[in-house]
């Protein structure tokens, strides 16, 4: 999970609003803008042990965002404009609209990309390389069954066997991103964008001969 926002100021409510929603996520990353944080707020964040802090000189962008959604927002994480200021913002789910979630994240990457480490002792437990690999089996059959005929062929289980009969064919998936008797890949696993190309092309060509 990535939070952005240049100011970092957190009314102590939020802070435990905060602390208790990320308490189950194994990797936070904050990044800001301003340099040296309040002495709260370096306080609060040394206690996160799943949290790392970043720092981006250039950061304008407000963003929030996981693996399932985003939110760009206006508001920055500074206890004035929670209390003051009217603000606005936007949520994009990847499951709905993944052509523009995956803006989003490779947006949030460039940024943590030009980003510095200011938590001394933090160590990354994901490799930032696994955060360019968004896309999800999930995905793959939400946009196909979106976006082309398919779904009037077959119902939906049978379009995700086989969506994932055709994933096989292109990359070899390790046992444990696999149902335990082999029969299909976990909606949840993650894979390449090549590969999500790969699928969807697949299947836009199987839906274009159907609309014929």
């Amino acid at each position: 999970m990535f939070i952005l926002s240049p100011y970092l100021k957190i009314a102590p409510r939020l802070q435990r609003i905060i602390a208790e929603r990320i308490s189950s996520i194994n990797d936070v990353r904050i990044i800001y803008r301003k340099q040296e944080l309040p002495k709260d707020e370096r306080a609060w964040l040394s206690k996160l042990d799943n949290v790392g802090v970043y720092y981006c000189k250039e950061l304008h962008a407000k963003c929030f965002i996981n693996e399932k959604s985003a939110i760009v927002s206006s508001m920055n994480l500074y206890e004035y404009s929670q209390v003051n200021n009217y603000e606005m913002g936007i949520l994009v789910n990847n499951a709905i609209d993944i052509d523009l979630y995956n803006p989003i994240l490779e947006e949030t990457i460039r940024i943590f990309g030009a980003s510095s480490i200011k938590k001394a002792g933090y160590k990354e437990p994901t490799p930032i390389t696994n955060y360019l690999m968004s896309y999800k089996m999930t995905d793959v059959d939400s946009f196909i069954g979106r976006n082309y005929s398919l779904p009037y062929i077959y119902d939906r289980d049978e379009l995700y066997r086989k969506i994932c009969e055709y994933a096989l064919s292109v990359y070899h998936f390790p046992k444990q991103d696999m149902y335990q008797d082999g029969s299909a890949i976990l909606r949840q696993t993650i894979i390449s964008k090549e590969v999500f190309e790969k699928i969807v092309a697949h299947f836009a060509s199987i839906g274009k001969k159907n609309k014929r």
